[in-house]
């Protein structure tokens, strides 16, 4: 459980109550009725405890927006990634608080728990997990405080034992019949999805197909779970969706359709013969019924609500081409998507796709527009309204923050992984971010839980191998990735999969014969005959390119980044470190974040000026103030010199 500092302005002090009962009652301790405003002599203990918490709640309001110390509570929160911001009376937080996730809980008056009031829980409690498993620091305010401040002390409420039993055993038998009454309602809404795959009537050759598929989709989670029964003969169970495999398609492959209990066609692929044969087709077309599969239980899953045909059609398309684009191709998709909303507006699972294939557009975007960010701002506030703790809205909200936010991004998807563990998408997102603070194992448990909850999705596998490789296993990243050759042969996201790691970690030589060799720019194919013959007279020529084009065009922090990783595996660490000093004091460089933990800047870290570089980035003050160090500092065993000395050295 957490310490939980409670903020509000004192005009506020019936509804801050509401809050610190409902915390204490799940078992937190909340620092909330010494919190006067007004008397200097308290000052000090506010901000001790303030310090102590594990979690600043702040409730804005009319009254707390105006408020001096209400705003640098806030702030303290802020800026040591603990703060839940929450609105009271519908109004917006003030400036330098906007860029934050508010909970509205304005209509909230003590009773029952919304949505929005479960977010918070939830959000409270991942910090607390995330507060590196310590006992909060404030279970109790001071003990020396109680006699200088015995005459506010009546803002406590103290019940009789017998009245708190009585009350919680009253409490304990409504919620009992409540939990049985959603669980009924949950069984009455959510039967078991029946799924057919048959061959076309009559076409022998279809039957190998149609085996196949059902073989494989055995493995869904969905299906080993329960919530979907699959079927081999729809004639005498008449399913809820049927896939029909049929012979011949594109260059003498084989089609594939999925229809509805009234036959209806609501989506349908040709799958060419690839090099592989019919394995390889089988293969192809296990991946993309899986993830149209997926789509159809959550669009059929929808409260009562039915998808019009049409709507359900093009959100099938658009699960169908999201599960086999890569990051460069999503904003289609989310234009898909963006239509499915608008059809049906109260489709949470078209929220939730549309929310993910924005949040993967920014990634590939070199600039992400004011007006851009200001759409996806608005799609999140949107899908609050349908569920105010949507996993997918929360990992949009991250890709709002500053690059440098590393606690604030931990924290937000802590939060999305207590509302949904088993979401792979948080989990592929929260790896990411613990690989830009240099914590490489936490990476691994997260994409490695991710592949165990999903082992039929190639975006899993492929973050998996990734996240392997950048940690320094490439064996063990090349056994995965050998996995996923044989488990989506020919697709798209492989291939692409295959590209990135092979021109890291990869025998440079066999790509020189790639077709991708001839259509790459004269500087990447400079890059990789430099790789394949590394001697000082090529590297020094590659160098020089590259300092070059620095010059034509101006050194900027995203071509440092860029190429950090290519300076290191040239073993040119100094011409590294000379090219970040040579950027203006003020110039944002967390982008490196994402490659100087990567195993080709290992000597670049075993410098000691790499601290005032991570100092720089940000990661000093993340580090301090969260007390996660990266896995270096502890598991190098070369490493010279010790990381919190040299952070005190520059923190001082």
């Amino acid at each position: 459980m957490a310490g939980v500092f409670l903020s509000y302005d004192r005009d506020d002090t019936d509804r801050a109550r509401h809050f610190a009962r409902v915390l204490e009652k799940a078992g937190h301790s909340v620092w909330w009725d010494l919190h006067v405003r007004g008397g200097a002599q308290f000052s000090k203990v506010i901000e001790e405890a303030l310090k102590a918490a594990d979690v600043v709640v702040v409730l804005w309001s009319a009254n707390s927006v105006e408020s001096a110390w209400v705003r640098d509570e806030a702030a303290a929160g802020r800026d040591t990634g603990r703060l839940v911001p929450v609105t009271i009376d519908g109004t917006e937080p003030p400036l330098g608080f906007r860029q934050f996730q508010t909970l509205d809980l304005s209509k909230w008056r003590g009773r029952g728990e919304p949505p929005a009031l479960s977010a918070m829980l939830a959000d409270i409690e991942a910090m607390g997990v995330g507060a590196a498993g310590e006992t909060s620091k404030i279970a109790r305010p001071p003990a020396k405080l109680a006699s200088s401040t015995e005459r506010i002390a009546s803002v406590r409420e103290i019940r009789p034992l017998g009245r708190r039993l009585i009350i919680g055993g009253m409490a304990l038998t409504v919620l009992i019949i409540i939990v049985g009454v959603v669980l009924a309602r949950s069984f009455e809404r959510n039967p078991v999805l029946a799924v057919a795959v048959t061959a076309q009537a009559g076409d022998a050759a279809a039957q190998p197909f149609a085996h196949d598929l059902l073989v494989k989709l055995g493995d869904l989670r969905s299906v080993q779970r329960g919530s979907v029964r699959l079927l081999g003969n729809s004639a005498s169970d008449r399913p809820d969706l049927l896939f029909e495999a049929s012979s011949g398609g594109a260059n003498d492959g084989a089609n594939l359709v999925l229809k509805g209990k009234d036959h209806s066609i609501l989506w349908s692929k040709e799958f060419a013969k690839g090099p592989g044969g019919p394995a390889e087709t089988k293969q192809q077309m296990a991946f993309s019924a899986e993830g149209v599969l997926r789509c159809a239980a959550e669009a059929l899953e929808t409260d009562g609500k039915a998808l019009r045909a049409e709507t359900l059609k093009l959100y099938l398309t658009g699960c169908s081409q999201f599960a086999e684009v890569g990051t460069d191709d999503v904003t289609g998709v989310a234009v898909i998507f963006r239509q499915v909303v608008k059809d049906a507006p109260s489709f949470k699972a078209g929220w939730a796709k549309l929310l993910v294939a924005e949040s993967a557009a920014t990634l590939s975007k070199s600039e992400f527009t004011p007006s851009a960010r200001k759409a996806l701002q608005q799609d999140i506030d949107q899908a609050r309204r349908i569920d105010p703790a949507m996993p997918e809205a929360i990992i949009a909200q991250t890709t709002l923050l500053p690059e440098s936010a590393y606690g604030e991004t931990l924290r937000l998807l802590d939060r999305a992984h207590v509302i949904a563990p088993e979401n792979t998408t948080v989990l592929i997102y929260r790896t990411e971010a613990l690989m830009k603070v240099g914590r490489l194992s936490d990476a691994l448990a997260d994409a490695k839980q991710a592949v165990d909850l999903d082992t039929t999705s190639p975006d899993v596998l492929g973050n998996y191998i990734l996240t392997l490789a950048y940690s320094g296993r490439t064996e063990a990243a090349q056994e995965q990735l050998r996995n996923a050759e044989r488990m989506w042969p020919g697709t798209g996201k492989v291939d692409d999969l295959e590209y990135a790691f092979e021109l890291r970690f990869g025998d440079p030589k066999e790509l020189l014969k790639s077709p991708r060799f001839n259509q790459g720019a004269p500087l990447w194919q400079t890059y990789l005959r430099t790789r394949a013959d590394p001697t000082p007279a090529n590297v020094d020529r590659f160098i020089a390119l590259l300092h070059e084009l620095y010059n034509r065009r101006g050194l900027s922090a995203g071509d440092i980044a860029g190429h950090a990783q290519t300076y290191g595996e040239l073993h040119r660490e100094n011409d590294l470190y000379d090219l970040i000093s040579r950027l203006p004091p003020n110039e944002d460089i967390s982008l490196l974040s994402e490659v100087v933990f990567r195993p080709a800047l290992h000597k670049f870290r075993q410098d000691a000026r790499f601290m005032g570089v991570a100092k720089r980035i940000g990661l000093v003050d993340y580090w301090t103030r969260s007390g996660n160090w990266p896995d270096f500092c502890f598991t190098d065993p070369d490493q010279p010199y010790d990381c919190k000395k040299e952070a005190a050295k520059l923190n001082a």
